[in-house]
């Protein structure tokens, strides 16, 4: 967990899971340059600000040379931290990063640095806004491009520049309401009433626009997941396979042989999803398979796209209760002689549906299905949703708020309007990260890796 600590702090900043040509070392919070001046060929203390300098890393007992390496100085608060730092680049053998670090720490106060500890220190010291450590703490974890472009916005203050704009037309509101109060004799009644309005409608706006930003189900544009369901042997894990170009999924004439789901990663349109292929939806007495079918269900609920595989000459499937649930459907067994009669019932349909058969073999990029998978995420991507699931929460309670505070204003009660403006008040502080907010540190941080 983290705790606030005023110690220097020492982490490799780089990947420490395999030897690399290059990895990062960073210090921070130490008083003064000159504590690391024997660790180093050159004088830390005297080199330029910003300026990369190559040197030897020292042992101090026996002067050993440990490395040739580049070192960059971030004199306070002119860093990442606003703290004194060092940016080191080392040779990237595991053995190598350790020995330095174990060096360093010899450093009098020098410590290891927890998760996230270089972050929380540069928001604890005005660097970041919460908004942009969320937003980094996404960029960080991003699973597709989609999510990289907002995070990034979001790590740059764009999100955190609207949060303000909406902060001050809260205060430009709350001052309307106040002068109502204390001085409605002074600018004449109407005239304070019309201040008001004025000020609510300004609000409104931006708190429409935020509400927009996080109608609907965004979690899933998180990670997004395309799920293959249908009826048991409707070929489901062959067209999963031919998607994939390869044989992942087990493909047998026996109802049933997925139990679970598989997933595997696949671009589309330089954009990475998940493909999950799934146990067949049945009635079944077979508790593995029950349980294996319920686990789709699940998952259902999270898909960014679903897509109903169908075997056309079943005709109970024409009375499959997800036709209208799915975003796609893929008619199998297009090879065989009567196919496309039984494809004309599926017409009618407004869901697109594309014929397949295992006779096709790997599907390639043009597949027409992409198009519409990929069109689908941009168009929700280009809304430019709000991704972070407590400033999402806190926009939804904001809306809701904001409901009961036009219900009371209309009364022109300014004491009871204000009541109620405190509350929205209070929300704004929180999604803004100007309370207190150590339980959502706590939660941002533990997703941290050491070194950032």
């Amino acid at each position: 967990m983290l705790i606030d600590r005023v110690c220097p702090i020492v982490a490799c900043s780089s990947s420490t899971h395999g030897t690399s040509a290059i990895a990062l070392i960073r210090l921070s919070g130490f008083k003064s340059f000159k504590e690391l001046d024997p660790f180093f060929s050159k004088k830390v203390s005297k080199l330029e600000d910003r300026r990369v300098e190559l040197c030897y890393l020292i042992e101090p007992q026996t002067q050993e040379r440990l490395d040739h390496i580049l070192v960059t100085k971030f004199s306070a608060p002119h860093s990442y931290t606003s703290e004194n730092m060092l940016e080191l680049s080392v040779h990237g053998n595991q053995l190598n990063v350790e020995r330095i670090l174990n060096n360093l720490l010899k450093v009098e106060g020098m410590e290891h640095a927890e998760p996230g500890e270089f972050t929380y220190r540069a928001f604890k010291n005005k660097k970041l806004s919460l908004s942009q450590v969320e937003g980094l703490d996404l960029f960080l974890h991003a699973k597709s491009e989609g999510v990289l472009r907002e995070s990034f916005k979001a790590l740059h203050g764009e999100l955190h520049d609207e949060y303000a704009s909406l902060r001050l037309a809260f205060m430009e509101l709350k001052a309307s309401v106040e002068l109502n109060i204390d001085f409605a004799e002074d600018i004449g009644e109407p005239e304070g009433v019309e201040l008001f309005n004025k000020r609510v409608e300004a609000f409104c706006q931006k708190i429409k626009n935020l509400a927009f930003r996080v109608s609907g189900n965004l979690e899933h544009l998180l990670s997004p997941k395309i799920v293959l369901l249908g009826k048991t042997n409707a070929g489901k894990s062959t067209f999963f396979n031919a998607l994939l170009g390869h044989d992942r999924a087990i493909v047998t004439n026996v109802h049933g042989t997925t139990r679970d789901y598989v997933s595997e990663p696949i671009k589309i349109s330089q954009q990475s999803f998940l493909l999950y292929d799934t146990a067949g939806l049945r009635e079944t007495q077979d508790i593995v398979e029950k349980e294996g079918i319920e686990r789709t269900r699940k998952l259902l609920e999270s898909a960014f796209f679903k897509i109903l595989v169908i075997n056309p000459f079943d005709d109970q499937d024409m009375q499959n209760q997800e036709l209208t649930s799915a975003d796609a459907l893929i008619l199998t067994h297009a090879d065989l002689p009567g196919f496309s009669d039984k494809a004309k019932q599926f017409q009618s349909l407004s869901v697109p549906f594309f014929e397949f058969s295992d006779q096709f073999g790997p599907i390639g990029p043009n597949f027409k299905l992409f198009d519409i998978i990929s069109a689908s995420y941009a168009s929700m991507m280009n809304s430019e949703p709000i991704l972070v699931h407590r400033q999402r929460e806190l926009i939804k309670k904001l809306e809701a708020q904001f409901e009961s505070f036009l219900e009371v204003s209309d009364s022109e009660d300014f004491g009871l309007i204000s009541s109620e403006l405190r509350i929205l008040g209070l929300l704004i502080e929180e999604l803004i990260g100007v309370v207190d907010a150590d339980g959502v540190l706590q939660h941002i941080f533990s997703n941290f890796c050491i070194g950032k």
